[in-house]
């Protein structure tokens, strides 16, 4: 695994991780822009089945990725 660095505008709608956030589980990462030709909401109704049937052994869903033109349904 390759590990990369990441940085972003800090304020109090935006705060940075904990340090080792993510080393204590498994995890999905999904990165771009949220909205709605990239089927983010597809993706979060099909996790909500794996991680039913899955329970606590379901990895995380991390979603990574400002908020793209008309997606409040996401």
């Amino acid at each position: 695994m390759r590990r990369r660095r990441c940085w972003w505008p800090r304020s109090a709608s935006n705060p940075p991780p904990r340090p080792g956030a993510g080393r204590d589980a498994p995890y999905f990462l999904a990165i771009g822009t949220i909205e709605p030709r990239k089927n983010h909401l597809l993706l979060l109704h099909l996790w909500r089945e794996f991680a039913a049937r899955w329970g606590a052994a379901a990895p995380r869903l991390v979603l990574v990725g400002r908020r793209g033109w008309e997606n409040e349904n996401v």
